[in-house]
């Protein structure tokens, strides 16, 4: 049995270097430029995730240090628009976890001076996977939509902060807040749902003391 010879003649490869040659020569621009725009793209990802956004976020959470402490204070208006305020740290760091907790914080500053389609307006902004904050934001946001007069839409989103997590320390409080919602919208058979998750999944939360009450009323 005969072997079949891999080698490639001389003649054919040299053929194909002067194929790759000729394209090199008269595609050399191209190439050139395209090799450039691909170290460029590369040094500007790297220079973007590994200088830019660090500075930045250390400089957004500089920031914040002072709206916080009016925020902490209930000086909401001065939380919001004093200078290095949430709506400017929104402004000027937009693109940074700070700028985005900023909304977090301009949302309920406008809903505690009244202002609910503010308030809205920046906890629909804000984004978290995190438990506690991620369900409070939308029990808020359901509440100024309720205050707007936006009623379909906040029992969508007290639905959501109810079971966006089983956390013991904001689950039986935004049940309960749900369950109260819809009870109120005439949906007992919904409230009773949440009422009856605080007694099963919480019995030892505060929520769930005097619970029976709003289960027997909603049966």
């Amino acid at each position: 049995m005969s072997t079949k010879d891999t080698n490639l003649d001389p003649a054919v490869e040299l053929t194909a270097v002067e194929k790759l040659q000729s394209f090199f020569e008269k595609n050399k621009n191209a190439v050139l430029i395209g090799t450039a725009v691909i170290v460029l793209l590369v040094a500007g990802i790297v220079y973007y995730t590994a200088i830019f956004m660090p500075k930045a976020e250390m400089e957004a959470n500089n920031a914040m240090f002072d709206a916080q402490y009016y925020f902490e204070q209930d000086s909401f208006d001065l939380a919001l628009n004093s200078a290095g305020g949430f709506l400017e740290i929104i402004e000027d760091h937009g693109g940074t976890k700070a700028g985005n907790l900023a909304h977090y914080y301009a949302g309920i500053s406008y809903y505690n001076l009244g202002n609910f389609e503010e308030a809205i307006d920046h906890l629909n902004a804000f984004s978290t996977n995190e438990d506690i904050l991620g369900s409070l934001s939308l029990g808020v946001l359901a509440d100024a939509q309720m205050e707007s007069g936006k009623t379909d839409a906040a029992l969508a989103n007290y639905k959501k902060a109810a079971n966006f997590s089983n956390n013991e320390a904001s689950a039986p409080f935004l049940l309960k807040k749900a369950g109260i919602a819809f009870e109120m919208n005439g949906d007992k058979k919904q409230a009773n749902t949440f009422y009856a998750k605080i007694l099963k999944d919480f019995p030892n939360s505060q929520f769930a003391q005097d619970i029976e009450k709003y289960i027997g009323r909603t049966k």
